[in-house]
């Protein structure tokens, strides 16, 4: 997948990197519902990683999705 193509608004990704540094999988999903219709595949793919807990792997796609 193409993530430099997404934008998420700053909000969105204030939202999934907090929930990402706490390991709050709770708040993730809640973010991640809110992003998915701006990018559902982008969206799958991260909730892919966090059912894994995989916080480093979402770390590295939202450090790399641009903001709007």
């Amino acid at each position: 997948l193409e993530f430099r193509r997404v934008l998420f608004r700053s909000d969105l990704i204030d939202d999934i990197t907090a929930a990402v540094e706490e390991h709050n999988i709770t708040k993730l999903r809640a973010a991640l519902e809110a992003a998915a219709p701006r990018a559902p595949a982008l969206t799958r793919r991260i909730e892919d990683l966090a059912r894994r807990y995989d916080m480093d792997g979402i770390k590295a796609i939202i450090e790399r999705t641009p903001r709007r």
